[in-house]
């Protein structure tokens, strides 16, 4: 048995990282008061909960969606922020905090923007030192693919927009999500005002 290679099988991330984080963070609390950090992080402990990260995983998008819809139906309200875009524009825009539990958003810059749509940089990764990567990475969001934000809001009235150019313009800061199965195409997306919260359950168990 000695001599036989040892396999790995790499624990599965993404639905763990992200599908509950506040209610790992609130098990993380109470394994901390009742045993002590030390036998949290060291004892070698094996934890059972009551979430089903793959169940929550699907409600989460299920919520996501219907939040998103019903606010982009009230018009797009503009940008995070605008940058200086006249020199490396990796620079600024990596210092705009992004969103941390929607991991396929990423903040973009515009750079140009046109009748047909707009070309974007895309926030540059850091490396474990903290500092930003020297790679800069482009993209594209056709007119199509951010047709909500054609009604914009403007003084608190909704404006109808024939191009995505009297929407947004160079400097401006936006979310968007990289479309399937498409190279380098976007979709504009809009943190949505209202908020929500799920958890899935099965209320005969509890799990």
């Amino acid at each position: 048995a000695k001599a036989e290679p040892l396999g790995v099988t790499p624990r599965r991330s993404g639905t763990y990282l992200f599908a509950g984080e506040y209610f790992t963070e609130e098990v993380r609390r109470q394994i901390i008061a009742r045993y002590g950090e030390n036998a949290l992080y060291e004892g070698g402990l094996s934890v059972r909960t009551t979430l089903d990260p793959k169940i929550q995983l699907i409600a989460r998008k299920s919520m996501q969606n219907g939040l998103m819809k019903y606010d982009t139906l009230r018009g797009y309200r503009g940008p995070v922020t605008s940058i200086d875009v006249s020199g490396d524009w990796g620079v600024p825009l990596g210092a705009v905090k992004g969103l941390e539990d929607v991991p396929e958003w990423s903040l973009a810059v515009v750079l140009d923007s046109s009748a047909t749509g707009l070309t974007i940089g895309l926030q540059p990764a850091r490396q474990a030192s903290g500092e930003i990567v020297k790679e800069r990475v482009e993209g594209t969001i056709s007119k199509e693919d951010m047709g909500f934000a054609m009604r914009h809001v403007v003084a608190g009235k909704t404006v109808k927009a024939k191009s995505p150019a009297e929407v947004l313009k160079p400097g401006d800061v936006v979310f968007v999500q990289k479309n399937d199965g498409a190279d380098g195409a976007y979709s504009l997306r809009q943190v949505p005002e209202v908020e929500g919260g799920l958890i899935a359950m099965d209320p005969h168990t509890g799990r």
